[in-house]
């Protein structure tokens, strides 16, 4: 089960920017997860990414 509410929240695929993936990895994961990043090009669809302000 995901840790993040938001991932029920909207259809859709929560996703974090680089500079977030740290924090984020290690605020809902632990190393015994083995939590995976993938690393994803937009340039394809940009245009239907809607992007959020961060939440506290």
């Amino acid at each position: 089960m995901p840790r993040c509410g938001n991932d029920h929240k909207e259809d859709g695929v929560h996703l974090n920017l680089p500079d977030a993936v740290d924090y984020t990895a290690k605020r809902y994961f632990t190393s015994t997860e083995n939590p995976v990043l993938l690393e994803i090009d937009t340039s394809s669809f940009a245009e239907l990414i809607e992007w959020r302000s961060p939440l506290p």
